[in-house]
């Protein structure tokens, strides 16, 4: 009776040829593919990057081309563009000279092909929190992350002293400072020494300058006094 099916062949001596060729279509046959997946042109070394406000974010990015990154955006109230040429650029946001055209991104590695500071902050030091950025090349988004500024802390402060004769020009860190210089007796500094102010505090690496310490931003001085003077001295 036909159940409607083809008959099965149960021929023996049926050519082991078309098994083999069966075989060779059912494996092949799952590694045709419909498309191809284009390489991205530019990325970021990290996507997240953070520090402290007033403390300077660096960005890096890699491009096969010229292409444009977007640090920030209108929603963050704060965005610059930056374009940049092939190869490797690292950008520096100073998250306290957010106001200044010049001062806001710069160049530290790499290069620049132009900037605009679309929005600048108009209330100071960028405020906590994550802000977007991307990079596109002919328009067309290659890949986006974000740089958060994270709230700054301060600790407490040292009075400390160095021997008159010390050359402050060759220390490299503030870890040889802190070695060569010792603390105060009672507060006091014989005549000559060279007064030490240590001061642990996170947030400053935008804004210490020594424009900034002058009297030449923010209005800001430092100034220091003798309190057991004597006449003529």
């Amino acid at each position: 009776m036909s159940n409607g099916c083809l008959p099965l062949n149960t021929d023996d001596n049926a050519p082991t040829w078309l098994v083999a060729i069966l075989l060779c279509s059912l494996v092949v046959a799952p590694l045709v593919t419909s498309g191809v997946v284009d390489a991205k042109q530019a990325n970021f070394a990290d996507t997240t990057v953070s520090d402290e406000r007033g403390d300077v974010i660096e960005v890096t990015v890699r491009a096969s081309e010229r292409a444009t990154v977007n640090l920030g955006s209108p929603d963050d109230g704060f965005w610059v563009q930056v374009k940049v040429p092939k190869g490797k650029t690292t950008l520096a946001i100073n998250t306290y000279q957010v106001r200044d055209n010049k001062s806001a991104v710069t160049l530290v590695e790499g290069g620049m092909c132009g900037r605009t500071a679309e929005i600048l902050s108009e209330t100071g030091p960028l405020q906590r929190g994550m802000y977007d950025m991307n990079v596109t090349v002919g328009g067309i988004t290659q890949e986006v992350g974000s740089f958060t500024v994270k709230e700054r802390e301060t600790g407490d402060a040292k009075m400390m002293v160095l021997p008159a004769n010390t050359d402050v020009s060759k220390f490299e860190s503030p870890d040889d400072l802190r070695k060569a210089a010792s603390e105060t007796e009672n507060g006091t500094i014989a005549k000559g020494d060279q007064f030490v102010l240590a001061l642990d505090a996170s947030g400053l690496g935008g804004f210490i300058e020594r424009p900034n310490l002058s009297g030449g931003a923010e209005n800001v001085t430092v100034s220091f006094y003798e309190s057991n003077y004597e006449r003529n001295t």
